[in-house]
């Protein structure tokens, strides 16, 4: 199934690293495949040199990108309470 990438959101794995710099490089690459397998993300790979590879949301990543990002806050206004357990 051929999937329609939401260019505004855009990014190559250097910068998803940069925005996590708590992840391990091989963590990260295994969850992106899974999010490709699951539909979530579309890999496109330019036939560079040195190669480059983008991963953009589909359809479907999308349509949960609003509930990641209220999570996120969610996180973020209840970082002290969680921290203490």
């Amino acid at each position: 199934m051929a999937h329609q990438p939401y260019p505004r959101w855009q990014h190559q794995p250097k910068q998803l690293q940069q925005g996590i710099p708590l992840a391990a490089k091989r963590v990260l690459t295994k969850q992106l495949g899974e999010l490709e397998a699951a539909g979530f993300v579309y890999k496109r790979v330019y036939a560079e040199i040195p190669m480059r590879v983008e991963y953009f949301l589909t359809e479907i990543g999308e349509s949960v990108y609003p509930i990641i990002q209220a999570m996120d806050q969610w996180g973020k206004s209840h970082r002290d309470l969680l921290e203490k357990k």
